[in-house]
């Protein structure tokens, strides 16, 4: 049995005081005032702000490795679980990756620290595919023969991307009701309008919330010229909160689309190259030496312009992904918080901290921060996780200071509990 004395509890929902958290093997077995319990026993822990484990609702737990042949192919997988684990992420939405991965994933866990893993599988699409991992619909018959295969393999929901059409999303959605699966869609190509009145349930970063019809489908000028579309964009606020639409924004990955110098000054590059080695030449151009064949490397390899500030006002694009997600806020459309890591320079773990210090910087509160992180990304997981309450997986972060007071203080852990196992330290420097 441990014991967690703390100045502040955070349930998942609202801030208490002074509480003792008693958790018994791997569940929360009570919550109680400090006066209660006597205080001295050998597995007491103590900390300043104690919260539920972070959830991170849009990641794809995939890396790949440089080394010789015959070495475990799954070895950056270990990498990135860890990287999550470290930061105080215990759960996660993976929204496309291969049933393969997402097994070794899930027995790692089971093995080592249990995180809790959701997964669409792979994802839906047409030709020409993006993603290897994808599975491809021509016609209605593909998509009952793929859908009913999914939910054999046990996929938690279903995700669209971006070759799909209205008439095909359509079938995707009905048949996904009949097994129970609901529809996650990265879509730049379908209404905005036409997604909703489909009956998707998240739409995949904010960019594809704005698929205004005769619009661009260039994420710069979408930014650029949202000022345009400000009577449509009102419509689909409404609707969305009508039909209960969810938007997982990603803010950081798109800031970093947006201006591509940020994926260079990503001060935790070093851990990134554990999952995708190709980030050592973005670490490489921190320096003027490195910068030259760095560049070139993105530009040919990764298809990333770092001149794109010379034909784009970056800067006002940026501005206005930041307004847009506090109108979304403000106006009550339901958010995740998500991250899509590992995009270039999105770090497992420590791209979600930045993520809600993104939020933080636009106006949101600490406190709602707090709570989509947790309870309200826990609907997409499941029940007992998200919260602290009798009953509930002892998924927990232990921080010395409260980011409340500053979301920043996300970072200053103190140790994190998974499944009951406490976590004091994971060798980071040791990821091979």
């Amino acid at each position: 049995m441990k014991r967690i004395f703390c100045k502040y509890l955070f349930d998942g929902e609202k801030i208490i005081e002074n509480k003792c958290v008693i958790i018994k093997n791997t569940v929360i077995e009570d919550i109680k005032n400090q006066g209660e319990e006597e205080k001295g026993k050998t597995e007491d822990l103590f900390c300043c702000f104690l919260m539920p484990g972070l959830i991170d609702a849009h990641v794809h737990i995939t890396g790949y490795t440089e080394k010789y042949l015959g070495i475990n192919p799954y070895l950056p997988i270990d990498n990135f679980l860890k990287l999550l684990i470290s930061r105080g992420i215990t759960s996660v939405r993976d929204t496309g990756n291969s049933i393969e991965a997402i097994q070794y994933a899930k027995a790692w866990g089971k093995k080592n620290y249990n995180i809790t893993i959701v997964s669409s599988g792979p994802i839906l699409d047409d030709l020409p595919l993006t993603w290897g991992f994808s599975r491809i619909i021509n016609d209605h018959y593909d998509v009952q023969k793929q859908i009913i295969a999914l939910a054999n393999e046990q996929v938690d929901f279903v995700k669209v991307y971006k070759n799909i059409n209205v008439d095909m999303l359509k079938e995707i959605i009905r048949q996904a009701h009949l097994q129970k699966l609901y529809v996650a869609i990265d879509n730049p190509n379908i209404d905005t309008e036409m997604q909703i009145k489909a009956g998707v349930k998240t739409i995949e970063h904010l960019s594809n919330f704005i698929n205004i019809k005769n619009s661009s489908n260039n994420v710069y000028e979408k930014f650029i010229e949202i000022d345009k579309n400000k009577k449509e964009i009102y419509e689909l606020i409404c609707a969305a909160k009508e039909k209960e639409i969810y938007c997982c924004p990603t803010n950081l990955t798109l800031s970093r689309i947006i201006n591509p110098i940020l994926m260079i000054k990503e001060p935790s590059l070093d851990f990134m190259t554990t999952v995708m080695p190709y980030h050592k030449y973005l670490k490489q151009m921190q320096s003027k030496m490195g910068y030259t064949f760095g560049k070139k490397y993105m530009s040919e390899a990764l298809n990333i312009n770092l001149d794109i500030a010379k034909k784009y006002p970056i800067e006002k694009a940026l501005e206005n992904l930041g307004k847009l997600l506090k109108r979304l806020d403000e106006e009550g459309v339901s958010l995740l918080i998500g991250t899509d890591s590992p995009n270039p320079s999105i770090v497992p773990g420590f791209s979600l901290h930045e993520e809600m210090k993104l939020w933080q910087n636009y106006g949101i509160s600490e406190e709602k921060i707090l709570r989509t992180a947790t309870s309200v990304n826990a609907k997409f997981i499941n029940e007992k996780v998200g919260k602290i309450k009798k009953g509930m997986k002892a998924d927990l972060l232990l921080l010395n200071s409260s980011p409340i007071e500053k979301i920043d203080n996300i970072s200053d852990i103190k140790s994190v509990i998974i499944d009951g196992k406490l976590v004091r330290e994971i060798e980071l420097t040791g990821l091979d």
